[in-house]
């Protein structure tokens, strides 16, 4: 939660395991929704949200 209150995506995608399973749902015009695989995908993820 500090990190997110901090706006910190690397910091947060530091606490992700390599590989993932999360899927966003939603429409497929918005790019922060979808599926993602890898610790990676994390930081822009929060990014763009």
């Amino acid at each position: 939660m500090e990190r997110l209150g901090k706006q910190d995506p690397n910091g947060i995608q530091e606490l992700f395991a390599e590989e993932i399973d999360w899927y966003v749902p939603g429409s497929d015009t918005l790019s922060w929704t979808g599926r993602r695989t890898r610790r990676e995908e994390v930081a822009p993820y929060f990014s763009t949200m």
